[in-house]
């Protein structure tokens, strides 16, 4: 409701299809991570889906390593 644009984007069901993307997250302590996701669907569940993400460079790897010791 806050969104129109949103809403209409929503209803529209244009969704990409499942595959490689390069997504960006702005992390409030590491900054912009860079993550490569790859979607990818289960046999026999058509509603579930494992989406595992990678780093994209060699600066986001870094940012998420230091992550991990927080």
């Amino acid at each position: 409701m806050a969104s129109p644009l949103f809403a209409r984007l929503w209803g529209s069901g244009d969704v990409a299809e499942p595959g490689r993307r390069v997504k960006v997250f702005r992390h409030p302590v590491a900054g912009e991570l860079r993550m490569t996701s790859m979607s990818l669907s289960i046999d026999g569940m058509p509603e579930c889906r494992i989406v595992v993400c990678t780093p994209e460079d060699e600066e986001t790897a870094r940012r998420a390593e230091a992550l991990r010791g927080q």
